[in-house]
């Protein structure tokens, strides 16, 4: 197998993984082929889902009580540090430039996850002090 073959093959490959982490990745990254591009293309993905969880904890600490936006905030720092170190677990093995984009796929994942969560909380919220 030539090397254009083998680097489009683990290219494809590494999309595939990054699809599983996020949708964004897929479409972004199809045309790719190089570690370096891939890695962009991650990043920006990973730059959407931040944005998007931005949004969801600044709604939700918006409606909370003093109490809980203080609860929130803790468990966002804490869920931020199990994050890097979930991923560096995860990907810590892995070295070359593959490293870096495993990391950000897996940190896109993490945050996906966590957005969904919050989401449902604020969703909550909202439908409480609806009823109310």
């Amino acid at each position: 197998m030539d090397n254009k073959k083998w680097i489009t093959g683990i290219s494809l490959g590494f999309c595939i993984v990054l699809s599983s982490a996020s949708a964004h990745a897929a479409e972004y990254c199809n045309d790719k082929v190089d570690t370096i591009s891939l890695r962009k293309c991650a990043i920006e993905d990973y730059k959407l889902e931040e944005d998007k969880i931005n949004l969801v904890y600044q709604k939700l600490r918006a409606i909370l009580s003093p109490k809980d936006k203080q609860r929130l905030k803790t468990a966002q720092l804490a869920w931020i540090d199990f994050r890097i170190k979930d991923c560096d677990f995860q990907t810590g093995w892995e070295t070359g430039t593959i490293g870096p984009l495993m990391t950000i796929g897996c940190e896109t994942s993490h945050t996906e996850d966590r957005r969904k969560v919050l989401e449902e909380r604020l969703k909550s919220e909202r439908e409480f002090e609806y009823s109310n």
